[in-house]
């Protein structure tokens, strides 16, 4: 496969894996940024701080997964539909089960 492929896809990756780390980092163990959370209210939750650790941490797992899918990329470049196939499974995954837990709160 073509380098300049995969180095677009590498930057691609990081660009939306940092702000993810930023953004769970913030929500999750700084307790900012909680009007990001769609359909949050303080009166209604049960337990804003649970709402906080999962939404954040979830988040945070995805950034994780895209820096490591980068990383893979970066070490195997002729994996790039197989990396990036596996990687987005991966979060929707994580995302599901972000919704199952913060419904419980």
């Amino acid at each position: 496969m073509e380098e300049s492929i995969i180095w677009l896809a590498v930057l691609l990756i990081v660009f939306v894996g940092l702000p993810c780390l930023g953004l769970g980092y913030a929500i999750g163990w700084k307790k900012k940024l909680l009007n990001l959370v769609s359909g949050f209210d303080d009166e209604k939750a049960r337990d804003p701080d649970g709402v906080a650790g999962w939404v954040g941490g979830g988040v945070l797992a995805i950034g994780v997964l895209n820096c490591v899918a980068a990383g893979v990329l970066l070490a195997v470049p002729g994996r790039l539909v197989a990396t990036l196939m596996v990687s987005n499974v991966i979060a929707i995954m994580i995302a599901a089960i972000m919704i199952v837990g913060v419904k419980r709160l």
